[in-house]
């Protein structure tokens, strides 16, 4: 079965002189999973009714399925034999994907449709790329924890750098939470549906989520580094890397920038906006200058 072939494969990881091709051979099933559940329900539901709404549900699954899947199939179904490391990053990304994916389907839920999407839904090989790019994205942020979980020898116990670590989690989860709260509560007010929000995290940064969603990453890559072999730690540098460059440069950042812009930058007070405040990390000015705001409006 999967469970028996998984685990066989992982623990049959032999010591090369390429260690980082091994692990990820040892993770292939979980690539086969990650990739073959965006298949699935483009097949059944995506390609056949033109819709994304079932896209960022799927990816959440796809997480839970992947890190249940390495967990237990080293584990032999028994979540006890896994140490505390493994379950604490496993539970970490785990609420993490499950937060992000109900807050996303709620949203599509209430909007119909998703903007990045209108292109792309009538065109079925490239509505398919969109898929083929969450299952490489689920399979790349969870690689840690998939090498992680899949090691027969059970990790090093936790240390001050963990707890550094997890730290930076929380508080990139809580950035991404608080600027996906803030700007829902924005857009629930009818007349600032057709608006831009400059209010709370998102008067210091243009994109406060995306910049908790690569802070997250950033501190369990420290956490998943400490409990990894030397040969294998360059991989925890992988979700916050791959993040980064998917935000920045193809689905996050770009697409809203371009529709802001035609949207809002004819305004005075928009191009004001964007210029004191960063795409991603807040300027030193904007955060006295939010300060100061502040300060006026008591």
């Amino acid at each position: 079965d999967f469970g028996g072939r998984f685990a066989s494969a992982s623990r049959s990881r032999p010591s090369c002189k390429m260690p980082v091709l091994e692990a990820l051979w040892a993770t292939r099933y979980i690539a086969a999973l990650s990739f073959g559940m965006q298949w699935t329900v483009f097949a059944l539901h995506a390609a056949p009714f033109q819709s994304e709404r079932l896209y960022d549900l799927t990816g959440s699954l796809t997480y839970t399925a992947c890190f249940l899947s390495s967990l237990l199939a080293n584990a032999k179904h028994n979540l006890a034999y896994a140490g505390e490391r493994q379950q604490l990053v496993t539970a970490c990304l785990l609420i993490w994907s499950g937060r992000l994916g109900l807050f996303l389907y709620s949203r599509i839920s209430r909007d119909g449709v998703d903007r990045r999407f209108n292109r792309m839904r009538t065109r079925p090989l490239l509505f398919l790329v969109a898929w083929n790019i969450q299952g490489l994205w689920v399979y790349l942020v969870g690689l840690p924890a998939y090498l992680l979980n899949t090691r027969s020898a059970l990790p090093p116990p936790l240390t001050v750098v963990d707890a550094l670590g997890l730290a930076v989690w929380a508080l990139g989860l809580s950035v991404q939470a608080v600027a996906d709260s803030q700007k829902s509560a924005f857009r629930k007010i009818t007349q600032n549906r057709d608006a831009y929000i400059d209010t709370g995290l998102w008067a210091i940064s243009r994109h406060p989520n995306y910049l908790g969603e690569i802070t997250l990453h950033s501190g369990l890559a420290l956490v998943a580094a400490n409990g990894l072999p030397a040969g294998e730690r360059t991989l925890a540098i992988v979700p916050p890397l791959f993040t980064a460059m998917l935000l920045l440069f193809v689905s996050g950042v770009p697409p809203l920038e371009k529709h802001a812009s035609a949207k809002w930058g004819h305004l005075p007070a928009y191009r004001e906006y964007v210029a004191r405040t960063g795409i991603l990390v807040p300027y030193p000015s904007s955060l006295l200058g939010a300060r100061t705001r502040k300060q006026k409006a008591k």
